[in-house]
């Protein structure tokens, strides 16, 4: 989730719960009291790992200017390359 609308997310549920608060309705107070202990802990995680998003990126871009882009993302087994030698040879 984009870090801007979890702040904002945030900043909205602490303001209907200090509303609640004022106002005395526990209705209000209770759902949107959560919601804002869920986005500051939400916040308080993106803060924790907005460095290993930039190491991320970085090792990525390294993968990419190395050629590994090119790469199938699974290697075969060695049944299948097994296989894919016995077909070349029986077509000999």
């Amino acid at each position: 989730m984009p870090f801007w609308l979890t702040f904002f997310l945030f900043l909205s549920g602490g303001i209907w719960t200090l509303y609640a608060i004022l106002m005395h309705d526990i209705f209000l107070g209770v759902p949107c009291g959560m919601g804002f202990l869920l986005g500051a802990a939400q916040l308080v995680l993106y803060g924790m790992y907005r460095r290993n998003a930039k190491a991320l990126r970085n090792y990525s871009s390294d993968l990419l200017e190395q050629g590994w882009s090119n790469q199938p993302p699974i290697a075969a087994s060695h049944e299948e390359e097994r296989c894919n030698d016995t077909k070349g040879q029986d077509d000999t």
